[in-house]
């Protein structure tokens, strides 16, 4: 803005000291050359708000103190009545600005503060580009790259709750290659897509379990390996973070399942062997023996039949070890005691129910 005299002024000198009231009741004390605000002066406007420093040739121009009508006060160096070079910025509500300006905006080192951020580093046409360092109440902090004011680029970020991401960044999350740990000392190393981990990785829980294999929307997805706290071993599948498909268990006890699981347990086709030899194979229905299937035992009876919840139940028969010389017990058990044989079908009353011969 030029400010140059002429009609509408009042009374004032060409050169040197004095004042003078401008058309839009603004008035002006200082010095002139030629007709204009040139060297110190003091410009006030009526609505409120001056400027008080150097003028250049008509023009708010050099060191300075403006106070803006809504209160904003800003000082240091200015061109044409904007900050430019070293300069502060205070905003009624507390925000401030300090560093190297342009054109009136943050370019190059600056800081800005306010009752809930911190930011310190590089800028560009008032927007965070370049490194940096960014403290926000509620966020945690972040050191690292800046690109149009949002995170991006290589840094380490680290929540209020302790946990940390170091690695690559994108519009605020992770995008990349990136580690997280946390203070329990779990690790997640990975491919990141949006903030989640998605690809090949490997991660190590709070609990100490330890998983190698793929992830997709930062759960556990595909081929992969866990180890858990206990010492037990999966090898197979997972969908959705939990053991779904086909997979191998090594308990840490020396029980091995192989077979098919469901929500995190064993869940359809599948045999578990243990430790004394014994072993089971058929249906498992949420992680139990349950429907058909073979039970051997370590000394070589086997039961053939129907299971529930893990124990005998319906119709089977339990074949003893040929050494014993014992009959097969063939009939309907529950709770995995044998309750007796049904009536032969050609012995039954027409329209009778099954009836239980009692053992």
């Amino acid at each position: 803005m030029l400010f140059a005299l002429g009609a509408g002024c009042s009374e004032h000198p060409k050169n040197g000291s004095g004042e003078a009231d401008l058309p839009d009741s603004s008035h002006y004390k200082g010095e002139f050359l030629d007709g204009l605000f040139h060297g110190q002066g003091k410009l006030a406007w009526r609505h409120g708000g001056y400027y008080k420093g150097e003028f250049t040739h008509g023009l708010i121009e050099g060191q300075g103190e403006f106070v803006h009508p809504d209160g904003t006060i800003e000082k240091g160096s200015f061109v044409n009545g904007l900050l430019e070079g070293d300069g502060k910025r205070r905003r009624p509500d507390g925000e401030q600005f300090e560093g190297e300006f342009l054109e009136g905006e943050l370019h190059g080192q600056g800081m800005f503060r306010s009752k809930r951020e911190y930011y310190l580093g590089e800028w560009e046409h008032g927007k965070r580009s370049g490194q940096g360092t960014y403290i926000g109440q509620g966020f945690g902090e972040y050191k690292g790259g800046f690109f149009d004011d949002e995170i991006a680029g290589q840094g380490i970020l680290v929540y209020e709750d302790g946990i940390r991401i170091e690695g690559q960044f994108d519009r605020g999350v992770a995008q990349g290659k990136a580690i997280v740990t946390t203070p329990a000392g779990g690790r997640l190393e990975a491919h990141f897509i949006q903030g989640l981990a998605t690809g090949p990785g490997r991660q190590t829980t709070d609990d100490g379990g330890r998983y190698v294999g793929g992830f997709l929307a930062g759960k556990w997805h595909g081929e992969g390996e866990l180890t858990d706290a206990e010492g037990s071993i999966y090898r197979g599948e997972f969908r959705n973070g939990l053991r779904e498909g086909y997979g191998k268990i090594l308990f840490a006890d020396g029980r091995e399942f192989h077979g098919n699981l469901a929500n995190d347990v064993p869940h359809g086709q599948g045999s578990i062997e243990y430790p004394s030899s014994a072993r089971y194979a058929g249906a498992f229905v949420q992680g139990l023996p349950h429907g058909q299937g073979v039970y051997e035992y370590p000394n070589g009876d086997r039961y053939v039949g129907e299971f529930q919840d893990g124990l005998f139940a319906g119709e089977g028969t339990l074949v003893f070890h040929p050494d014993t010389g014992r009959t097969p017990l063939t009939g309907l058990w529950h709770a995995g005691e044998f309750i007796g044989r049904p009536i032969p079908r050609e012995d039954r009353i027409p329209g009778e129910p099954v009836r239980i011969l009692v053992k």
